[in-house]
């Protein structure tokens, strides 16, 4: 935690022209794991004609982490909160996380029946940063109204993951129906 501090402290000192450039470079692992802020990193990078928005979102996006820390055997996790694990071992929804691992990429569906479980263990000691999504829609109202494209981007990534979500409950939904009719329509033709 006193190390991001100190990281954030020497960024906000520098020009925002090298903010962009050390921002980008030393979180560039995690942000190409959650695709709305790839495809803003992207357009940051590639000269749009709103690239200088775009880079100073990625870098108040990585200056707003927050830095946790959790013992062995540890839960954790709150809903609406982008976490990425820096150090260390956890465990949750079904998968063990490691270092460079992202979840809760869902956090900024409003939502949360269509969000993932976000309760995860602590398998090791680990360290993580958080983002949360009242955090990060400050942000978006912050650069949204200087350049209209990223609200635009925003709205479809939530619109495009809030369908697959949605997509994928029914299904479970669907199919846990199918196997309750079949159950039954076993149990009726033993008793004939």
């Amino acid at each position: 935690a006193q190390r991001r501090a100190r990281q954030n402290k020497i960024i906000n000192c520098m020009s925002p022209g090298l903010q962009g450039e050390v921002v980008m470079i030393t979180n560039r692992q995690w942000i190409k794991k959650v695709g709305l802020l790839n495809k803003v990193m992207r357009r940051a990078v590639t000269g749009a004609p709103d690239s200088a928005e775009c880079t100073a979102f990625i870098v108040e996006c990585a200056l707003k982490l927050v830095s946790s820390a959790h013992a062995q055997k540890e839960l954790f996790g709150a809903p609406y909160t982008l976490y990425i694990l820096i150090r260390g071992l956890a465990s949750g929804r079904g998968r063990i996380q490691h270092s460079g691992s992202v979840w809760g990429i869902d956090f900024m569906l409003s939502d949360g029946s269509l969000a993932e479980p976000f309760e995860s263990q602590a398998l090791t000691y680990v360290e993580l940063t958080t983002l949360t999504r009242s955090d990060f829609l400050g942000l978006v109202d912050k650069y949204g109204a200087q350049t209209a494209e990223l609200k635009k981007m925003v709205r479809q990534y939530c619109i495009r993951l809030a369908l697959q979500r949605y997509i994928i409950k029914e299904a479970a939904r669907r199919r846990r129906c199918s196997s309750r009719t079949t159950s039954f329509e076993l149990t009726d033709h033993e008793h004939d």
